[in-house]
Parts: C-alpha cells; structure tokens; sequence
C-alpha cells in the first residue's frame, strides 16, 4: 500500500521531507517517517530492524527509542479507529472516495478532541508487524542515514 501512496512517491522524488536537515557526524539528514519493520529503509523512511538476537547494545537503545516514538501515532490510530468503527474494517465503497472517508474521520475526531470531548471505547492496537518485507537492497545512503542515527541514539 505505501508504495501506491502519493506520501511514497513525493517523498522518493524528494518533493517532501527535505527540511529542516540535521547534520549527524558527517551524515546530513532530513525529516524522518517511522515505520514497523514491515517497512522499506529509505533515507525518509526509518524502520525499526528485526531483532535476530544478533543486535549491538547500540542497535537494541535505537529499537528502544524508536518504539517509544512510535506508541504515540499507534495509539492515536487506535483512537481513531475505535471511535469511528468503519475505519476497523474494510470500506465498502468506491475506491477513489476512500481517502476522502478517512480524511472526514480524522477531522470529525479532531473536532471532537478540540472540544474537549472524552472517548472511553476499546483502543485497537493498529500495529501491523507482519512480514511484508520489502523485495529491494536498501541504498547506501538509507543504510548511513539508519547508521547515523543509531549512533546519535546511542550516545544520547
């Protein structure tokens, strides 16, 4: 599915994502996405790697961190999900007006936490940690873009 996104293609043609950079000991980095391991490594896209039980102290805080950041978009989904329901299965409706329900969902779930409204339905765990590996070799630039963040990580 992320490689027929638009987000996919305008951040591969750098149309996105390409300031604020960060310069970390020689590797100049730009924003990042995080992903579940599921995920391709693109100098934009940083996904948590597998633990083989071969990892680095290094490797293992980097995994640490990085799950941290990612609870809080998980859980955000979970609410979403959880408060408008139709998004937990899949949408019965015309492909091209897909995005368009799901943008309605996300406005109408900002409304109501702009307004103070509480939500105490089941959260759904959105991870999705399955084995979709992407097919292709990380490029040299990916791997020293993840290289240098686990050593920003690292020395933290």
């Amino acid at each position: 599915m992320l490689r027929l996104s638009d987000v996919y293609w305008a951040a591969e043609n750098k149309d996105i994502l390409m300031e604020p950079t960060l310069d970390l000991a020689g590797t100049v980095t730009c924003p990042l996405v995080l992903g579940d391991s599921a995920y391709p490594l693109k100098t934009w896209l940083l996904p948590v790697i597998k633990d083989n039980g071969a990892l680095n102290r290094d490797q293992k805080k980097f995994i640490k961190e990085l799950s941290k950041a990612r609870i809080v978009s998980e859980h955000a989904f979970g609410l979403l999900k959880g408060r408008w329901r139709a998004l937990l299965k899949r949408l019965d409706e015309d492909h091209w007006r897909i995005p368009n329900t799901i943008i309605a969902c996300c406005v109408l779930h900002n409304i109501c936490i702009i307004r103070g409204e509480e939500f105490d339905g089941d959260v759904e765990d959105d991870s999705d940690d399955d084995n979709d590996d992407d097919n292709g070799v990380p490029s040299q630039a990916a791997n020293g873009v993840r290289l240098a963040v686990i050593e920003f990580v690292a020395n933290q």
